[in-house]
Protein backbone atom coordinates (compact mmCIF):
# COMPACT_ATOMS: atom_id res chain seq x y z
CA UNK A 1 0.00 0.00 0.00
CA UNK A 2 1.36 3.36 -0.93
CA UNK A 3 1.58 6.12 1.89
CA UNK A 4 1.73 9.84 1.60
CA UNK A 5 3.97 12.31 3.31
CA UNK A 6 4.71 15.59 3.04
CA UNK A 7 8.05 17.51 2.26
CA UNK A 8 9.02 20.81 1.81
CA UNK A 9 5.90 21.51 0.80
CA UNK A 10 4.67 18.96 -1.42
CA UNK A 11 3.62 15.23 -1.04
CA UNK A 12 4.83 12.32 -1.63
CA UNK A 13 4.24 8.43 -1.86
CA UNK A 14 6.07 5.79 -0.64
CA UNK A 15 5.20 1.87 -0.09
CA UNK A 16 5.21 -1.24 -2.40
CA UNK A 17 2.10 -2.38 -4.58
CA UNK A 18 1.91 -5.97 -5.65
CA UNK A 19 6.17 -6.55 -4.79
CA UNK A 20 6.65 -3.08 -6.58
CA UNK A 21 8.49 -0.33 -4.61
CA UNK A 22 7.00 3.18 -5.01
CA UNK A 23 8.86 6.36 -4.13
CA UNK A 24 8.18 9.39 -5.82
CA UNK A 25 6.37 12.84 -5.77
CA UNK A 26 3.04 13.78 -6.29
CA UNK A 27 3.25 16.75 -7.49
CA UNK A 28 1.14 18.58 -5.34
CA UNK A 29 0.60 20.54 -2.39
CA UNK A 30 -2.84 20.03 -1.71
CA UNK A 31 -3.41 16.88 0.22
CA UNK A 32 -6.90 16.72 -1.55
CA UNK A 33 -5.32 16.65 -4.36
CA UNK A 34 -2.50 14.42 -3.37
CA UNK A 35 -4.97 11.53 -1.71
CA UNK A 36 -6.57 11.63 -5.27
CA UNK A 37 -3.30 11.19 -7.31
CA UNK A 38 -2.11 8.31 -4.55
CA UNK A 39 -5.31 6.46 -5.26
CA UNK A 40 -5.06 6.44 -8.70
CA UNK A 41 -1.51 5.34 -8.69
CA UNK A 42 -2.04 2.92 -6.63
CA UNK A 43 -4.50 1.29 -8.50
CA UNK A 44 -2.56 1.73 -11.93
CA UNK A 45 0.43 -0.16 -10.89
CA UNK A 46 -1.85 -3.00 -9.49
CA UNK A 47 -3.60 -3.02 -12.60
CA UNK A 48 -0.15 -3.27 -14.60
CA UNK A 49 1.13 -6.13 -12.03
CA UNK A 50 -1.63 -7.87 -11.06
CA UNK A 51 -4.62 -7.49 -13.61
CA UNK A 52 -2.00 -7.38 -16.70
CA UNK A 53 -3.59 -4.22 -18.10
CA UNK A 54 -1.56 -2.72 -20.27
CA UNK A 55 -0.47 1.39 -20.24
CA UNK A 56 -0.31 2.71 -22.63
CA UNK A 57 1.73 6.37 -23.58
CA UNK A 58 0.14 9.88 -24.61
CA UNK A 59 2.15 8.98 -28.04
CA UNK A 60 0.48 5.73 -27.79
CA UNK A 61 -2.54 7.33 -27.92
CA UNK A 62 -1.98 9.97 -30.55
CA UNK A 63 -0.92 7.31 -33.07
CA UNK A 64 -4.17 5.56 -32.86
CA UNK A 65 -6.07 9.29 -32.39
CA UNK A 66 -4.59 10.02 -35.90
CA UNK A 67 -4.89 6.75 -37.73
CA UNK A 68 -8.41 7.46 -39.43
CA UNK A 69 -8.02 10.98 -39.15
CA UNK A 70 -7.09 13.70 -41.88
CA UNK A 71 -5.80 16.75 -39.51
CA UNK A 72 -4.85 20.04 -40.76
CA UNK A 73 -1.31 21.70 -40.69
CA UNK A 74 -2.20 23.57 -38.07
CA UNK A 75 -3.81 20.97 -35.79
CA UNK A 76 -1.02 19.24 -36.51
CA UNK A 77 1.62 21.37 -35.24
CA UNK A 78 -0.42 21.89 -32.28
CA UNK A 79 -0.64 17.84 -31.50
CA UNK A 80 2.99 17.62 -32.39
CA UNK A 81 3.71 20.23 -29.46
CA UNK A 82 1.69 18.23 -26.82
CA UNK A 83 3.23 15.09 -27.93
CA UNK A 84 6.83 16.92 -27.40
CA UNK A 85 6.12 17.37 -23.60
CA UNK A 86 3.36 14.74 -23.00
CA UNK A 87 4.41 11.85 -25.35
CA UNK A 88 6.05 9.32 -23.12
CA UNK A 89 4.04 9.80 -20.09
CA UNK A 90 1.48 7.19 -19.22
CA UNK A 91 -2.41 8.44 -19.62
CA UNK A 92 -3.25 7.66 -16.55
CA UNK A 93 -0.86 10.38 -15.38
CA UNK A 94 -2.12 13.75 -17.30
CA UNK A 95 -4.15 14.94 -14.96
CA UNK A 96 -4.66 18.82 -14.16
CA UNK A 97 -1.57 19.74 -12.56
CA UNK A 98 -0.11 17.89 -15.44
CA UNK A 99 -1.79 20.27 -18.07
CA UNK A 100 -1.10 23.61 -15.80
CA UNK A 101 2.64 22.64 -15.67
CA UNK A 102 2.75 22.36 -19.44
CA UNK A 103 0.95 26.16 -19.78
CA UNK A 104 2.72 27.30 -17.06
CA UNK A 105 6.07 26.47 -19.42
CA UNK A 106 4.99 26.72 -22.76
CA UNK A 107 2.16 29.91 -22.20
CA UNK A 108 2.01 31.54 -18.76
CA UNK A 109 0.63 34.70 -20.55
CA UNK A 110 -1.66 32.86 -22.97
CA UNK A 111 -5.78 34.20 -23.20
CA UNK A 112 -7.85 31.70 -21.48
CA UNK A 113 -9.04 30.78 -25.83
CA UNK A 114 -5.96 30.16 -26.76
CA UNK A 115 -5.13 27.41 -23.58
CA UNK A 116 -8.69 26.08 -24.95
CA UNK A 117 -7.68 25.81 -28.40
CA UNK A 118 -3.75 24.70 -28.35
CA UNK A 119 -4.32 22.84 -25.29
CA UNK A 120 -7.26 21.69 -23.47
CA UNK A 121 -9.41 20.91 -26.95
CA UNK A 122 -7.03 18.57 -28.75
CA UNK A 123 -5.81 17.02 -24.94
CA UNK A 124 -9.13 16.24 -24.44
CA UNK A 125 -10.04 14.63 -28.11
CA UNK A 126 -6.77 12.29 -27.38
CA UNK A 127 -7.82 11.46 -24.44
CA UNK A 128 -11.33 10.91 -25.31
CA UNK A 129 -10.48 8.46 -27.90
CA UNK A 130 -7.74 6.77 -25.63
CA UNK A 131 -11.05 6.33 -22.97
CA UNK A 132 -12.93 4.88 -25.75
CA UNK A 133 -10.75 2.54 -26.76
CA UNK A 134 -10.50 1.50 -22.71
CA UNK A 135 -6.74 2.50 -22.52
CA UNK A 136 -7.73 5.23 -19.55
CA UNK A 137 -10.39 7.33 -17.98
CA UNK A 138 -12.43 10.09 -19.64
CA UNK A 139 -10.49 13.53 -18.97
CA UNK A 140 -12.24 16.26 -16.39
CA UNK A 141 -9.56 18.94 -17.13
CA UNK A 142 -10.92 22.21 -15.44
CA UNK A 143 -11.24 24.70 -18.41
CA UNK A 144 -10.57 28.47 -18.23
CA UNK A 145 -13.32 30.52 -18.90
CA UNK A 146 -12.76 33.04 -21.62
CA UNK A 147 -13.54 36.67 -20.57
CA UNK A 148 -17.14 38.05 -22.31
CA UNK A 149 -16.12 40.53 -24.58
CA UNK A 150 -17.54 43.26 -26.66
CA UNK A 151 -17.29 41.96 -30.77
CA UNK A 152 -15.09 44.53 -32.22
CA UNK A 153 -16.22 44.67 -35.99
CA UNK A 154 -15.12 48.10 -38.52
CA UNK A 155 -17.28 50.01 -40.73
CA UNK A 156 -17.10 49.81 -44.62
CA UNK A 157 -15.42 53.40 -44.06
CA UNK A 158 -12.39 51.58 -41.91
CA UNK A 159 -12.55 48.76 -43.84
CA UNK A 160 -11.66 50.70 -46.74
CA UNK A 161 -8.98 52.58 -44.84
CA UNK A 162 -7.63 49.86 -43.13
CA UNK A 163 -7.11 48.04 -46.51
CA UNK A 164 -5.39 51.07 -48.58
CA UNK A 165 -3.56 51.82 -45.94
CA UNK A 166 -2.32 47.71 -46.23
CA UNK A 167 0.80 46.71 -47.49
CA UNK A 168 0.57 45.28 -51.07
CA UNK A 169 0.36 42.02 -50.20
CA UNK A 170 -1.94 42.07 -47.88
CA UNK A 171 -4.88 44.28 -49.48
CA UNK A 172 -6.31 41.39 -51.35
CA UNK A 173 -5.85 38.72 -48.23
CA UNK A 174 -8.12 41.63 -46.36
CA UNK A 175 -10.35 42.18 -49.51
CA UNK A 176 -11.03 38.46 -49.44
CA UNK A 177 -11.61 38.32 -45.27
CA UNK A 178 -13.38 41.31 -44.80
CA UNK A 179 -16.31 39.83 -47.53
CA UNK A 180 -16.33 35.93 -46.88
CA UNK A 181 -15.71 35.65 -43.42
CA UNK A 182 -13.39 33.07 -43.87
CA UNK A 183 -10.93 32.13 -40.75
CA UNK A 184 -7.01 33.56 -41.54
CA UNK A 185 -6.17 29.44 -41.81
CA UNK A 186 -8.75 29.14 -44.21
CA UNK A 187 -8.05 31.80 -46.36
CA UNK A 188 -3.78 31.32 -46.50
CA UNK A 189 -4.81 27.43 -47.08
CA UNK A 190 -6.67 28.31 -50.13
CA UNK A 191 -5.89 27.26 -53.71
CA UNK A 192 -6.48 28.47 -57.20
CA UNK A 193 -8.10 24.58 -57.77
CA UNK A 194 -10.81 25.32 -55.54
CA UNK A 195 -11.54 29.41 -56.34
CA UNK A 196 -13.85 29.66 -59.34
CA UNK A 197 -14.10 33.44 -60.91
CA UNK A 198 -16.55 32.56 -63.28
CA UNK A 199 -18.80 31.37 -61.19
CA UNK A 200 -17.52 34.21 -58.20
CA UNK A 201 -16.92 30.58 -55.86
CA UNK A 202 -14.73 29.24 -53.65
CA UNK A 203 -14.69 26.23 -50.89
CA UNK A 204 -12.62 25.27 -48.20
CA UNK A 205 -11.43 22.17 -47.86
CA UNK A 206 -9.47 22.31 -44.56
CA UNK A 207 -11.89 24.02 -42.34
CA UNK A 208 -11.94 23.76 -37.90
CA UNK A 209 -14.76 21.79 -37.40
CA UNK A 210 -13.09 19.30 -40.09
CA UNK A 211 -16.34 19.84 -43.16
CA UNK A 212 -15.81 21.23 -46.05
CA UNK A 213 -18.01 24.34 -46.82
CA UNK A 214 -18.07 26.49 -50.24
CA UNK A 215 -18.81 30.14 -49.87
CA UNK A 216 -20.26 33.24 -52.72
CA UNK A 217 -17.45 35.26 -53.53
CA UNK A 218 -18.51 39.07 -53.22
CA UNK A 219 -17.68 41.26 -57.08
CA UNK A 220 -15.56 43.03 -55.23
CA UNK A 221 -13.51 39.86 -54.08
CA UNK A 222 -13.98 38.63 -57.49
CA UNK A 223 -12.08 41.64 -58.86
CA UNK A 224 -9.23 41.25 -56.28
CA UNK A 225 -8.77 38.08 -57.15
CA UNK A 226 -8.49 38.26 -60.79
CA UNK A 227 -5.59 41.11 -60.50
CA UNK A 228 -3.39 38.24 -59.00
CA UNK A 229 -0.56 37.58 -61.09
CA UNK A 230 -0.82 33.91 -60.35
CA UNK A 231 -3.29 31.05 -61.16
CA UNK A 232 -1.52 27.72 -59.63
CA UNK A 233 -1.29 26.68 -55.88
CA UNK A 234 -1.91 28.87 -53.25
CA UNK A 235 -4.18 32.10 -53.66
CA UNK A 236 -2.46 34.37 -51.18
CA UNK A 237 1.23 34.68 -50.72
CA UNK A 238 4.09 36.26 -49.34
CA UNK A 239 5.89 39.51 -50.56
CA UNK A 240 8.48 37.38 -52.33
CA UNK A 241 5.73 35.31 -54.28
CA UNK A 242 6.16 32.36 -52.18
CA UNK A 243 3.25 30.52 -50.05
CA UNK A 244 2.53 31.35 -46.62
CA UNK A 245 3.44 28.57 -43.98
CA UNK A 246 2.07 28.40 -40.72
CA UNK A 247 0.16 31.58 -39.59
CA UNK A 248 2.21 32.04 -36.57
CA UNK A 249 5.45 31.88 -38.40
CA UNK A 250 4.56 34.07 -41.46
CA UNK A 251 4.77 38.19 -42.36
CA UNK A 252 0.62 38.45 -41.88
CA UNK A 253 0.59 39.36 -38.03
CA UNK A 254 2.94 41.91 -38.44
CA UNK A 255 2.25 43.81 -41.92
CA UNK A 256 -1.65 43.80 -40.55
CA UNK A 257 -0.37 45.77 -36.99
CA UNK A 258 1.88 47.83 -39.40
CA UNK A 259 -1.61 48.68 -41.24
CA UNK A 260 -3.74 49.32 -38.65
CA UNK A 261 -1.14 51.77 -37.15
CA UNK A 262 -1.28 53.71 -39.91
CA UNK A 263 -5.27 53.32 -40.64
CA UNK A 264 -5.44 54.51 -37.33
CA UNK A 265 -7.44 51.77 -36.38
CA UNK A 266 -6.89 50.45 -32.60
CA UNK A 267 -7.65 46.83 -30.55
CA UNK A 268 -8.70 45.03 -33.69
CA UNK A 269 -7.28 41.62 -34.51
CA UNK A 270 -7.08 39.93 -37.97
CA UNK A 271 -9.78 37.36 -36.78
CA UNK A 272 -12.19 40.72 -36.04
CA UNK A 273 -12.83 40.83 -40.15
CA UNK A 274 -14.90 37.54 -39.28
CA UNK A 275 -16.62 39.32 -36.99
CA UNK A 276 -16.80 42.31 -39.55
CA UNK A 277 -18.12 39.89 -41.98
CA UNK A 278 -21.31 38.72 -39.92
CA UNK A 279 -21.89 42.39 -38.77
CA UNK A 280 -22.14 43.78 -42.08
CA UNK A 281 -24.29 40.77 -43.01
CA UNK A 282 -26.49 40.50 -40.59
CA UNK A 283 -26.97 44.77 -40.93
CA UNK A 284 -27.78 43.75 -44.64
CA UNK A 285 -30.81 41.48 -43.50
CA UNK A 286 -29.37 38.41 -44.02
CA UNK A 287 -30.44 35.66 -41.09
CA UNK A 288 -28.48 33.86 -38.74
CA UNK A 289 -28.98 30.21 -40.02
CA UNK A 290 -27.24 31.17 -43.48
CA UNK A 291 -24.66 33.19 -41.83
CA UNK A 292 -24.04 30.29 -39.52
CA UNK A 293 -23.52 28.37 -43.16
CA UNK A 294 -21.49 31.17 -44.26
CA UNK A 295 -18.97 30.70 -41.50
CA UNK A 296 -19.36 26.89 -41.06
CA UNK A 297 -21.27 26.63 -37.31
CA UNK A 298 -22.82 23.54 -36.80
CA UNK A 299 -25.33 25.58 -34.88
CA UNK A 300 -27.02 28.96 -33.98
CA UNK A 301 -25.36 29.17 -30.59
CA UNK A 302 -22.05 30.81 -32.23
CA UNK A 303 -23.90 33.70 -34.32
CA UNK A 304 -26.18 34.91 -31.44
CA UNK A 305 -23.94 37.41 -30.84
CA UNK A 306 -25.20 39.31 -33.89
CA UNK A 307 -28.38 38.97 -33.42
CA UNK A 308 -28.57 42.58 -31.69
CA UNK A 309 -27.82 44.39 -35.07
CA UNK A 310 -30.56 42.91 -36.79
CA UNK A 311 -33.83 44.79 -35.02
CA UNK A 312 -33.09 48.26 -36.54
CA UNK A 313 -32.21 47.28 -40.14
CA UNK A 314 -35.21 44.67 -40.50
CA UNK A 315 -37.33 47.58 -38.75
CA UNK A 316 -38.53 48.26 -42.20
CA UNK A 317 -39.39 44.45 -43.14
CA UNK A 318 -41.55 44.21 -39.65
CA UNK A 319 -43.38 47.23 -40.76
CA UNK A 320 -44.21 45.78 -44.08
CA UNK A 321 -45.75 43.07 -42.28
CA UNK A 322 -47.67 45.26 -39.90
CA UNK A 323 -49.56 47.32 -42.90
CA UNK A 324 -50.31 44.23 -44.72
CA UNK A 325 -51.45 42.55 -41.80
CA UNK A 326 -54.00 46.02 -40.90
CA UNK A 327 -55.15 45.98 -44.58
CA UNK A 328 -56.19 42.33 -44.49
CA UNK A 329 -58.28 42.20 -40.60
CA UNK A 330 -59.12 46.21 -41.00
CA UNK A 331 -62.03 45.48 -43.46
CA UNK A 332 -63.20 42.70 -41.93
CA UNK A 333 -63.33 44.12 -38.18
CA UNK A 334 -65.43 46.85 -39.87
CA UNK A 335 -68.00 44.72 -41.62
CA UNK A 336 -68.22 42.59 -37.92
Amino acid sequence: MLRKFKRGGTWYVRGTVAGQSVYRSLRTADAGKAEEARARLEATLYDRRVAGKPSYSFAEALIAYLRDRDVGATDALVLQHLNDWFGGRSLGDIDQEAVDAYIAAKMPDAAPATKIRSVYTPLSAVLNDAAARGWCEKPAFRRPKPPRGKTRWLTYDEADRLIDHAADHLKPLLVFLFHTGARIGEAIGLDWRDVDLTRGTAAFLDTKNGEARGVPLHERVVVALANLPHREGPVFRKPDGKPYSEYAHSPIRTAFKAACRRAGIEGFRVHDTRHTFASWYVMAGGDLRSLAELLGHKSLAMVMRYSHLAPDHLRAGVARIGAKSVQQIGPRAVND
